[in-house]
């Protein structure tokens, strides 16, 4: 096959870091206070044992479109999409060997934290 004139792309970087420690959470504080102030217990869990064992899809709502993307669903559209999600994954849970246990729930914004 002919060969392409293009050069090519440097590999990507990318750099992992440990969960534990405090200075993760503060230098990255504004990707990781949404998910720690969820009352899930994920703050204390990886305090106290350094890791929580779960995974967090947030879905921020929003009322109008931000720069980012102009789509903001209405409670009504969320609801089906949720469903729908829900009814997929269950039967994505037969196949699963990490997966035990699925959850939506809906924290509204004006909740206060200790409850």
């Amino acid at each position: 096959p002919p060969k392409s004139s293009r050069a090519k792309a440097p590999p990507p970087v990318a750099r992992r870091y440990a969960l534990d420690g405090e200075s993760l959470f503060t230098r990255f504080s504004d990707q990781f206070t949404p998910f720690l102030t969820l009352p899930i217990g994920a703050q204390d869990a990886i305090k106290n044992e350094g890791r929580f064992n779960g995974t967090v899809l947030r879905l921020p709502l929003r009322q109008t479109g931000s720069l980012i993307s102009g789509f903001a669903p209405d409670a009504f559209c969320m609801a089906v999409a949720l469903k729908t999600f829900l009814s997929t994954a269950r039967s994505a849970l037969v196949f699963s060997t990490t997966l035990r246990h699925l959850m939506v729930d809906h924290w509204p914004a004006d909740l206060p934290a200790d409850e």
